[in-house]
């Protein structure tokens, strides 16, 4: 498989049924979820990059520009179309995120999922933001999301490896974490306080440490 090829169709996530690839999220669940092996039928395009690329004479101008130390118009031109796209992109990562949540709320969660997962496929490359960040708020929020699709649809491992995404990403609504129902199944399983632990100070009974004190200082 090289650059520039595209997945045409793909397991289903469970059974012989196969689908056609329909986006990114769509193809990351079915490989995600299905146990076993995975079909893939791929259209060759040999490295072809061509309709992924934009404008390529004024990124030529503007590498020419960059190489001899000149800011010119190719350069001028570059910047301010990839900060139009930029915020174009942002909007309709925005827009798509609204779409999922209120796919999710309304009981539609595989179909959530894919849009999350696309998402998250849009994250911008090389991002830092005011705080040094370097993921986008949207991406651990929907990580988040993920998460908790995975939890619904009874995918407790996939669940549990996206909850770490995102507090890896920095997702620290650890109360939240602990009490949010549509992350039951996951608090079910014994790798979800070893997670926690890792990412959150363990949660400490102190009604057992006080029993236990009581009990050694008791006196007769």
């Amino acid at each position: 498989m090289q650059p520039g090829d595209k997945i045409t169709q793909i397991s289903a996530s469970f059974g012989e049924d196969v689908w056609d690839a329909q986006n990114y999220g769509q193809i990351m669940y079915a490989i995600r979820t299905r146990s076993g092996s995975v079909y893939m039928k791929i259209k060759r395009n040999f490295g072809d990059m061509t309709a992924l690329e934009d404008d390529v004479e004024s990124e030529k101008q503007w590498k020419a520009e960059r190489a001899g130390g000149n800011y010119g118009v190719g350069t001028k031109e570059v910047q301010q179309r990839n900060y139009v796209a930029r915020k174009e992109a942002e909007r309709k990562r925005r827009e798509l995120f609204d779409d999922a949540l209120a796919k999710f709320k309304s009981g539609d969660i595989q179909s959530a999922l894919f849009d999350f997962e696309n998402i998250i496929a849009l994250e911008p490359r090389n991002y830092v933001g005011d705080n040094f960040s370097r993921v986008t708020p949207i991406y651990k929020v929907t990580q988040y999301n993920v998460a908790c699709c995975y939890a619904m649809l009874g995918q407790v491992d996939e669940g549990l490896k996206s909850l770490q995404a995102a507090m890896s990403a920095g997702f620290d609504s650890y109360d939240q974490i602990r009490r949010d129902k549509n992350l039951e199944a996951l608090r079910k399983s014994p790798k979800f306080q070893v997670l926690m632990d890792k990412y959150d100070e363990p949660v400490v009974n102190w009604g057992a440490i006080k029993a236990t004190f009581n009990f050694f200082g008791k006196k007769e």
